[in-house]
């Protein structure tokens, strides 16, 4: 029975909760209920509704606040908390069965009790309830229902009281309240009084209903005579004719209705023009305003290849304007003449635009959720919809686009023209245009300077037009589409890469709204394949447009953070959430990073391609992993992203955003720092670029229903920012039906898309552009012209800056207060009348700049006479900066700009606007270059001295010079401050005076109450590492850490120990550690400096280098300067010269303090050019006064030094500098590098490899083939080449070829597991010293496409390479790549090979490592743990990304010489060299341009020791303006290089260059060739095998091919042969005669002219060859034997010459050495056992022609007296010309007379003129006689002799010649004899 009881109170309890939570608890799913049953309707009555004869809301005492708007309206009343008898209250009155009330989003704040009374004032039992909810509008804070249908009244009142006791105030809040009920019966329908029309006109009926809270939704209506008035179904009634008819409207639910008489009057329609403003909009609610205007004129300007833009508006007046067209004429000019043609006149369009900010919807909302409510839209003339013609209604106005195009090739000056606008019935109004065209040409869109991006959704257009979306269809209407965005400057292409990379926030009726153009799938093991169809066809048809040198890819943080993709092992599409930072979200995108990569790289798309994110969070750890995937030439993926924010807070994030734009609201919230932040990143030395974007919510904006001013001011106001461009979210994200209305469901009107479709049955379908879009090109346009005209004429830039200082920052909007967050904000009406105002201003000073531009152009000169700064020479202190400034004459030169430059960054750097700031002690020569011609500059000498850190800011100072009892001393203070006590550390000699050694990792020194530095301070030191691994702390606050990553402890480390940057210098902090990228070496002395501010952030120097980046961490975490301890964890070493200061120290100052007693030297390694200096800076800290400081160089043939450390270069090589003390006590060495300057481009002769001399080796249709490397096997024939089946990834693939490279057997059978290969494989040959051989294929890991593989792979052959055994992997643990690049066998001390190999490979970091492959006794292979073998220049090795280092010996084998890719791309490539088997190297040096490139093969020529050298060739400054900036460079064509050894170790270009293959890829930057197989047979045959895009149809598909080919060829090709000794030879052996030979050498030389003479013929021959042979000839002829040879007669010739030997001085010296010379050959000649008798008689005639030749020497006895007389002339007594001609005549007879071998006729021709002159001498007018008197003139030119000169010899001519006759006819006589014998 209890039990029964019980069970009934169950039952009870249960239905009375049941009861009370259906009546009186919020619930949606009962609200959900109510809309469902048919009998009961919800009614919504807002809070603002107090008047009706229901359903209402009335407010009772006082203190009620209506706020808010729209859905967002709300009534409260604040009451203080605890207030009594509070007194306000509202109540509702409705008619219905159950009740909802509903708060706003803001939190209810106090109690308030509800109470609902029927119709007769009485309670309604348990409807009393006291509420302290809090919720938002979503659910109700009180329902009761339940009630029967009927009249009720809720009171609601508020209590005065809050739960909440810490709050001061108790609100009362109601936002709205929902009524159910049944259907309210309506009695009666009225339509009102009667309506009269004008014919056209139009009106809305307005129809009331009784009772008023009643609704009829079943109306309609209907018209008596439609002929007269028609009656839509909203009851809008349209006059058509004159006329009457009855409108009716019904319902027919509740059997009612009525009707009004409509009647027409006729029409007298008319038209009304004007011209209007284009920044404007006109819409129709503006009728009355256009009628009071009436511009019929307008004066335009515009630049040639430029538009101009204007507005007409039409309006119709009393009726209908049918057929309205409009017409242009010509524009003419003084004859000159726009065609009618250019000037294009659109009609405008108006289309519907939601006026509320339509709210974020969650991605789960769309289209349905689009605001319906036509009373919350307008009408907006935004489209560029038709030509004409076109109907305007009754009393409207029709906008009409203008659009002037001029082209490039008129003619400046003004054209007139006008435009006409007719319509059918009513006068033609015609517009007269003024367009000054001005003498400049506006650049093509394709060479802007302001960039301009809209995000594309290719998508959106297949969906409107109903076509498939990139089918040949849907890209023929994407065209123009395009084209129209290129037109603007748009030039990059939105990919997208995940389904709804923004959540489904673009519109789309499709289950997807913004599908992948990437599909993923995941296969059944868990891994993803990717399908770019999509991808590809879309970016190659804009390619193919010139559109898409930039291609952002969305998003790797997609809103929502989902990813979709189809499995294969469910057959199901499947959605994965993955959180940026997650270890899935790495391990998928790495695995599509991958794909995406080696795809890109195998289109040449690669260095075009960006992963875009857009606002979200974590962006940070996207980049993370888009940096752990690295293409083929080892580079990361280009990051883009819109932020709306940059502040330094998030410098993290934006230093790695290669293309960052900042939202408007953003860089308006702090101009001057995003200024800054923009001219920060354009000076950077990476290549960035920062744009502003506008989108949701931004204002002045761009939507449909901004002003069209606001675009074009968004162009203005971007650029006066500083940034590089302007970016807008959306170019053509289309709604459903975007020509009727924009409103969208998430977003403002319009904020969607700037372009329009056409009608979906257009036959010849264009978008359509509109006003907005027009105004921005507008914008954009005359940005550029700004920024060319700045360019041309740098002196502008003042004026230009002037005129964007000018352009407000802001302008008035309001929020119209319609939607969920307060509206949309639009122009007041005081913006709306400035806007037209400011933007005309705008373009008129852009006019005045251009006229001033044309009058530069006229007036200037583009040459520079001189540059001066105007400072002088000038000093200035560390640290400190001064602004230089430059005089550029003459004062009319276009550019005056100079390009600041400093001799010596180390010392002082200077910036573009010629700031130079001090680095450091030294001198600097600061340089201003012209721009317009380098050659005008001006130099002066920076002196830097020292700066001085102040005394308040030391703190610490520990030399540890000076130890008592075990304590160390403060030097800074007295010795209680600071003191440590040394536990376990020694003293030893340091690196100034004493220093501390820690032997083991628990040495320390315990600071006695260190110092208190909170958050800025610097601690600095000298230390000397000892061999410890792990955390290595110098200094630290005795904690110990906790856990893995070494939390709850603060420490400054040499080595942090933990984590993946274990080795690397860093800090302990509470958190963890932070690590910088270097390694503190070992065993050497280096000074290190730790500096922290809380405004900066920690920093770490060594060696007074900075490294790496500032860290932030620490401005937001606080460090304090860990002072307690000085070692005591893990560190091993010396330390000295500790100094703590009290703030961060400049990198100026922490020079500073790195030096120490002593020698202190800025440098121990200089670089300089031959003939060009750099500076040691050396400074001496010692008590001796006395004390210089001595240079000196090692070598003055390459360096010398003065007094002051300025080395000079001399010659190319390395050398060193001693730099010491005069006493000698301290010494520093300074190793000098002098290099040649370097020649960025080829400046050598390249031959054409003909493209038929290519010999293909593999090639498949649609598959990438890749790098190949090659051997040729001991038969000189047998090649075997090794290539990846993919791009460096993929299949091993072998092919052979037996006859040296002519033909191949295509992919040969190899080992199963080489299709496991990872990397680009290698092959080489391994030729151990017992003679045998083996093969070796090698394929690197790199830990890509999705592979966990770190390390190398190697298969072994036997059998020269019919068999391979399986790959065996060696698990380094690094990321190998190329591996290995060189296999070089190695030699012992006495340079034999031994069998032992170097193998080396890199890593991503650009760490290039070295490992040793050996043989055990059993023939097993062992490779060593790999170890870098650049580690000394680490430095210039990451700087230079130094990788796929090619190495080869020098000839004589003993240096072991490497060449190396510069992936930096801003420096050559380096070439450095071993001489001791690759234990120690040379320091990497840059190579010249010709020999730049990228994996280097070098092999000798067998014919002549030259070295062919091939690369893939990358051009370095291809702006040839000096320098190599960021993206300075493209990628070139597979190169040989032929040049010597010694052109390499001494830097020279090199002898020729080869093209051996053009290479077509479509990128400038992804060239697809190289990577040689490099082979040479003993005939001097190269073959050389590559990849590449050879042809022009590989559509990017790579093959292997090859060439063969001889040097010699090449050479011969080239002119390079010389065969004109060899061409002598030949020809002197066919002159040879038999006869007097004997036949066996007669016969051996022939046989040589054979072979001499086949040489010679050959083509091919080389110049080695053809020297060889020559030397071979002249061997022959030389051993020619002579048989009948007489040499009496050249005897007796010589004996007769000889006897004349004591006869020299008697004749002309000239004479007498002829004679000389030949019978020194004549004697040589007799003396030849082998000489020709041709030969003896050839060396007799010779020796008889010059004795015939002597001269005696003739007497100048009466020439000298001559002379004598000559001199003794007064030349006052002589007229000037006829002493003249004296004068000119005694020269040249004194140069006669000094001239030893001067002949008789020359010595008679000068005695002869100058007696002639002396002869004709004139005395002046003051003398008496005319002429030299009579009693000279008789023996002017005599002497004692005659008036003939004697012989001077002692035997006559006639004498010599008679002897010669003798000789001749003696020696005739015996010749003959000679030839009978």
């Amino acid at each position: 029975m209890k039990s029964k009881r019980w069970f009934k109170l169950n039952i009870m309890v249960i239905a009375f909760i049941f009861i009370f939570i259906f009546n009186c608890i919020p619930s949606s799913s009962l609200t959900a209920y109510a809309n469902d049953t048919k009998s009961s309707i919800k009614t919504v009555i807002d809070d603002t509704k107090t008047t009706g004869e229901t359903n209402y809301f009335t407010y009772f005492g006082g203190g009620w606040v209506s706020g808010g708007s729209g859905n967002s309206s709300e009534h409260y009343n604040v009451l203080k908390n605890g207030e009594t008898n509070p007194e306000k209250y509202y109540t509702v009155d409705f008619i219905g069965n159950r009740i909802e009330v509903y708060g706003n989003k803001t939190a209810q704040n106090g109690k308030s009790k509800y109470s609902l009374f029927d119709s007769e004032g009485v309670l309604v039992p348990d409807s009393e309830v006291i509420v302290d909810a809090r919720t938002a509008n979503t659910s109700p804070l009180y329902a009761w229902g339940g009630l029967t249908e009927g009249r009720y009244t809720l009171k609601v009142e508020a209590t005065g009281e809050n739960s909440d006791l810490s709050h001061s105030q108790a609100v009362i809040q109601v936002d709205r309240v929902e009524i159910f009920h049944e259907k309210y019966q309506v009695t009666s329908i009225e339509l009102g009084e009667d309506v009269t029309l004008v014919e056209g006109a139009k009106k809305q009926l307005a129809i009331s209903v009784t009772p008023s809270h009643a609704t009829a939704d079943d109306i309609t209506y209907s018209s008596s005579d439609e002929d007269i008035v028609t009656v839509s179904e909203d009851g809008i009634i349209a006059a058509v004719s004159k006329g009457s008819a009855t409108i009716t409207a019904t319902s027919e639910e509740f059997n009612v209705n009525d009707s009004v008489i409509v009647t027409v009057t006729e029409a007298n329609a008319s038209m009304h023009a004007t011209i209007v403003d284009s920044n404007s909009h006109y819409t129709q609610h503006r009728y009355d305003e256009v009628l009071t205007l009436g511009t019929t004129s307008e004066a335009l300007y515009a630049w040639k290849a430029d538009k101009a833009i204007s507005e007409i508006v039409v309006a119709s007046k009393e009726g209908t304007l049918k057929n309205v067209n409009v017409s242009a004429s010509d524009f003419n000019s003084e004859g000159n003449v726009i065609s009618s043609e250019n000037i294009i006149t659109t009609f405008l369009k108006e289309t519907k635009a939601y006026i509320g900010d339509a709210g974020y919807n969650s991605p789960s909302d769309g289209p349905e959720n689009t605001p319906s409510d036509d009373s919350e839209k307008v009408t907006v003339p935004d489209i560029l919809y038709t030509t004409g013609p076109v109907e305007v209604e009754f009393n409207a106005l029709q906008p009409i686009w203008v659009e002037i195009n001029v082209p490039e090739n008129t003619v400046p000056g003004v054209y007139e023209g006008n435009i006409t606008v007719s319509a059918d019935g009513v006068d033609d109004i015609t517009f007269n245009y003024s367009l000054e065209v001005l003498d400049v040409t506006m650049p093509d869109s394709s060479e802007y300077e302001f960039d301009f991006e809209a995000w594309q959704y290719p998508y959106s257009s297949a969906e409107y037009y109903g076509v498939e979306p990139f089918s040949e269809e849907h890209l023929a209407i994407l065209k123009p589409h395009m084209l129209k965005y290129k037109e603007l400057g748009g030039h990059a292409i939105t990919a997208s890469i995940v389904e709804e990379a923004w959540g489904g926030q673009t519109y789309s009726e499709n289950e997807i709204r913004y599908p992948s153009m990437i599909k993923w799938t995941r296969k059944a093991d868990g891994t993803f394949t990717f399908d770019y169809t999509d991808f590809d066809k879309w970016v190659q048809f804009n390619k193919d447009l010139g559109i898409g040198d930039k291609i952002v890819c969305y998003s790797m943080i997609p809103w929502g953070n989902n990813v979709k993709y189809y499995d294969e092992a469910t057959q199901t599409t499947k959605v994965e959430n993955l959180s940026a930072g997650s270890d899935r979200y790495e391990e998928v995108w790495l695995q599509f990073l991958n794909s995406l990569v080696e795809h890109l790289d195998e289109k040449g798309w690669f260095d075009d391609t960006y992963i875009g994110i857009d606002e979200r969070q974590n962006m940070d750890k996207a980049f993370d992993v888009i940096d752990k995937v690295k293409n083929r030439h080892d580079k990361v993926l280009k990051k883009a992203a819109a932020m709306d924010h940059f502040s330094t807070s998030y410098k993290h994030i934006t230093d790695r955003v290669d293309d960052l734009s900042v939202g408007s609201t953003a860089a308006k919230g702090s101009l001057t720092d995003y200024k800054n932040f923009v001219k920060e990143r354009n000076n950077s030395e990476k290549e960035y670029k920062t744009t502003i974007y506008t989108c949701t919510e931004h204002f002045p904006n761009s939507l449909a229903l901004s002003m069209p001013g606001e675009s074009y001011w968004t162009m203005m106001f971007t650029a006066a920012q500083g940034a590089t461009g302007y970016m807008r979210w959306a170019f053509d994200a289309w709604v459903k039906d975007p020509l009727r209305d924009t409103t969208h469901w998430a977003f403002e009107a319009g904020d969607t898309f700037l372009i329009y479709p056409d009608e979906k049955d257009s036959e010849n379908i264009r978008s359509k552009s509109s006003v907005r879009l027009e105004k921005m090109a507008e914008g954009i346009r005359d940005v550029n012209k700004l920024y060319m005209m700045q360019s041309e004429i740098p002196s502008l830039k003042a004026d230009i800056d002037n005129l964007l200082s000018t352009v407000k920052l802001n302008y008035a909007g309001d929020k119209n207060g319609v939607g969920d967050h307060g509206g949309a904000k639009y122009a007041t009406d005081e913006t709306r009348a400035m806007i037209p105002k400011d933007m005309a201003a705008i373009k008129g000073e852009i006019k005045k700049i251009t006229e001033k531009y044309i009058e530069l152009k006229k007036s200037g000169v583009n040459t520079i006479d001189s540059v001066e700064i105007n400072n002088g020479d000038t000093s200035i202190k560390a640290g400190e900066s001064l602004e230089l400034a430059a005089t550029v004459l003459p004062e009319n030169a276009l550019n005056k700009n100079v390009v600041w430059t400093s001799s010596n960054t180390d010392v002082a750097t200077v910036n573009n606007e010629g700031v130079v700031t001090g680095v450091k002690v030294g001198t600097a020569k600061i340089t201003a270059t012209s721009v317009q011609d380098s050659s005008k500059k001006s130099t002066i000498n920076l002196t830097v001295n020292k700066s001085v850190i102040e005394k308040d800011a030391q703190v610490a100072y520990y030399s540890f010079d000076s130890i008592e009892d075990n304590v160390i001393n403060n030097s800074w203070s007295d010795s209680s401050l600071y003191s440590g006590k040394i536990n376990g550390a020694e003293v030893v000699e340091g690196k100034s005076g004493n220093a501390l050694k820690f032997d083991v990792g628990t040495d320390k020194v315990e600071i006695e109450n260190p110092a208190d530095l909170a958050e800025n301070w610097t601690i600095a030191f000298w230390v000397n590492r000892g061999s410890e691994d792990g955390t290595a702390s110098i200094m630290w606050d005795g904690r110990e850490a906790t856990g893995d990553s070494e939390k709850d402890s603060v420490s400054i480390d040499l080595a942090v120990g933990v984590g993946v940057n274990s080795t690397k210098a860093g800090v302990h902090v509470d958190q963890g550690t932070l690590s910088f990228p270097t390694e503190i070496a070992k065993n050497q002395w280096v000074h290190v400096a730790y500096t922290n501010s809380k405004s900066e952030g920690l920093s770490l120097y060594v060696n007074g280098e900075k490294i790496g980046n500032t860290n932030e961490y620490t401005k937001n975490n606080p460090m304090k300067a860990p002072l307690n301890f000085i070692g005591g964890r893990g560190f091993v070493g010396a330390v000295d010269e500790i100094k703590v200061y009290n703030r961060a120290l400049t990198a100026e100052e922490v020079i500073e303090v790195k030096a120490v007693n002593g020698l202190n030297i800025d440098s121990n390694y200089k670089e300089v050019n031959v003939n060009e200096t750099v500076q040691i800076i050396a400074d001496f800290i010692s008590d001796k006064d006395d004390d210089n400081i001595i240079f000196t160089s090692a070598d003055t043939n390459i360096a010398t030094v003065n007094e002051s450390g300025v080395v000079t270069g001399v010659a190319y090589g390395d050398t060193y500098i001693t730099v010491s003390n005069e006493s000698g006590e301290y010494s520093e060495r300074v190793d000098i590098r002098v290099n040649k300057k370097i020649n960025y481009q080829n400046t050598l002769e390249t031959y054409e490899m003909p493209a038929e001399d290519q010999i293909v080796i593999d090639r498949e249709e649609g598959q990438y083939l890749g790098q190949p490397d090659t051997i040729l096997l001991d038969d000189d024939k047998t090649l075997l080449t090794v290539y990846p089946k993919g791009h460096g990834f993929g299949e091993a693939l072998l092919s052979k070829s037996t006859d040296g490279g002519l033909t191949w057997e295509k992919r040969v059978p190899v080992n199963e597991t080489w299709k496991n290969s990872e990397e680009t494989p290698t092959i080489y040959k391994l030729n151990f010293t017992d003679g045998t051989q083996k093969l070796m294929s090698i394929s690197g890991g790199p830990a890509w496409h999705g592979s966990t593989f770190t390390g190398f792979k190697t298969s072994i052959s036997n059998d020269n390479g019919e068999t391979w055994g399986d790959y065996k992997e060696w698990n380094t643990g690094i990321k190998t790549i190329v591996a290995m690049a060189s296999l070089i066998q190695l030699k012992d001390e006495d340079g034999n090979y031994i069998d032992k190999w170097m193998g080396v490979f890199h890593d991503y970091g650009y760490v290039n490592y070295k490992t040793y492959l050996t043989f055990d006794e059993n023939g097993n292979e062992q490779w060593s743990d790999p170890v870098p073998y650049l580690s000394d220049y680490r430095n210039l090795e990451s700087t230079y990304q130094i990788c796929e280092v090619g190495m080869f010996r020098s000839p004589d084998g003993n240096r072991i010489v490497a060449l190396a890719r510069s992936q930096s791309h801003k420096h050559t490539s380096t070439i450095f060299y071993s001489d001791d088997e690759g234990e120690t190297w040379s320091r990497p040096r840059e190579v010249q341009g010709s020999l730049n490139g990228e994996r280097h093969k070098a092999i000798y020529d067998p014919i002549s020791g030259r070295l062919l050298i091939s690369f893939r060739e990358i051009k370095l400054d291809t702006n040839k303006d000096g320098s190599t900036s960021d993206n300075d460079w493209m990628a070139g064509d597979w190169i040989g290089w032929v040049g010597s050894y010694e052109d390499l170790m001494n830097g020279e270009d090199g002898e020729y260059r080869i093209r051996l293959g053009k290479d077509y890829t479509n990128s400038a930057k992804a060239g697809d060739c190289g990577y040689a197989g490099n082979v040479v047979m003993n005939d001097g045959t190269f073959f050389l095998n590559y990849y590449g895009n050879f042809d022009t149809n590989t559509n990017n598909n790579t093959y292997i091919m090859g060439v063969r080919f001889k040097l010699a060829e090449i050479d011969n090709a080239l002119g390079k042969i010389n065969r004109d000794s060899l061409k002598a030879l030949l020809e002197e052996v066919k002159g040879i005669d038999k006869e007097i030979c004997t036949e066996e050498s007669y016969n051996a030389l022939i046989s040589v002219y054979e072979e001499a003479k086949n040489i010679y013929d050959d083509n091919s021959s080389s110049q080695v060859e053809i020297d060889n042979v020559v030397e071979k000839l002249k061997e022959a002829i030389d051993s020619l034997v002579k048989d009948n040879v007489s040499k009496e007669t050249l005897k007796n010739l010589i004996d007769m010459v000889n006897g004349l030997s004591d006869k020299e001085a008697q004749y002309i010296k000239s004479t007498w050495k002829n004679l000389q010379d030949e019978l020194v050959k004549a004697i040589n000649m007799l003396e030849n056992e082998n000489a020709l008798q041709e030969e003896l008689d050839t060396a007799y005639n010779n020796l008889l022609r010059v004795y015939l030749q002597l001269r005696l020497k003739p007497s100048k006895d009466v020439l000298e007296n001559l002379i004598n007389r000559a001199e003794s002339l007064d030349s006052k007594q002589y007229t000037v010309d006829s002493f003249r001609e004296v004068e000119k005549s005694l020269e040249n007879a004194k140069k006669v007379f000094a001239n030893e071998n001067a002949t008789e006729k020359e010595i008679e021709k000068v005695q002869e003129d100058l007696k002639i002159a002396m002869n004709n001498l004139k005395t002046n007018s003051s003398n008496s006689n005319n002429s030299i008197s009579s009693n000279n003139s008789n023996n002017v030119g005599n002497s004692s002799n005659s008036s003939k000169l004697p012989q001077t010899g002692g035997t006559s001519a006639i004498i010599v010649l008679l002897v010669a006759a003798v000789v001749v006819v003696a020696g005739y006589f015996m010749v003959k004899k000679s030839k009978k014998q």
